[in-house]
C-alpha cells in the first residue's frame, strides 16, 4: 500500500467572508431552476441523487486496497 502525502498545514488567520459567492450561487441557481416544472426538477434531482450514489460507491471501491 502506498503511503498517502502529509496533510496541508491547518490554515490560520482570518478566514475571508463567502456568504456573498454563496449568495449569488443561490440565486443564480433559483433564477434557471424555474424554467422547469416540478416534473422536471423532480427527474433531475433524481439524475444528481443517483450519479453522486454511483460515483460514492465508485469511488469506495477505488480506495479499497484491490480497487475491485
Amino acid at each position: 500500500m502506498t503511503p498517502r502525502a502529509p496533510a496541508p498545514p491547518a490554515v490560520t488567520g482570518s478566514v475571508p467572508d463567502l456568504g456573498g459567492v454563496f449568495a449569488d450561487l443561490g440565486r443564480e441557481m433559483g433564477a434557471f431552476m424555474t424554467r422547469y416544472d416540478e416534473r422536471e426538477r423532480s427527474a433531475i434531482f433524481d439524475y444528481v441523487t443517483d450519479t453522486i450514489a454511483v460515483l460514492k460507491a465508485r469511488t469506495a471501491r477505488l480506495a479499497s486496497s484491490d480497487g475491485r
